[in-house]
């Protein structure tokens, strides 16, 4: 189903290697104190190897977890992705891949996590961490 698939029309473009990114439509209005930024996306499901039901911070999966790097995006921390309008997501997990501003999200079906890829989408960070 396309339950959890972003429309292809709003995936960012790139102009070859060393140049900028530009988004294909204009990046929101950033709340105040938000930071946004350029993501590598990816996806992953259980199923997968080393996927389990369980998160880093002791949550369950579910549609809104994300895997960050802690040290560039604290766990807890609550995110929009681009082309998911409408869903927040929250940092609750980790992966042995997920380095730097990577984000991969939880997708509760295999089959969509596996045909999203790798895809480059804008990230804004609405709280960071629990946000005390």
């Amino acid at each position: 189903n396309g339950k959890y698939l972003a429309p292809v029309d709003r995936a960012a473009k790139s102009y070859g290697p060393g140049s900028t990114t530009e988004l294909a439509d204009p990046a929101p209005n950033v709340p105040a104190g938000a930071r946004s930024f350029m993501s590598w996306t990816t996806a992953y499901a259980t199923g997968n190897a080393g996927v389990g039901t369980r998160t880093a911070t002791g949550t369950t999966v579910r549609w809104g977890t994300v895997s960050v790097d802690p040290n560039t995006i604290p766990f807890g921390s609550q995110l929009l992705i681009e082309g998911y309008e409408g869903t927040v997501f929250t940092a609750e997990d980790r992966g042995g891949g997920v380095r730097g501003a990577h984000v991969d999200i939880f997708f509760p079906d295999g089959a969509a996590a596996s045909k999203y890829a790798s895809q480059q989408r804008r990230v804004t960070v609405i709280r960071e961490g629990y946000g005390g």
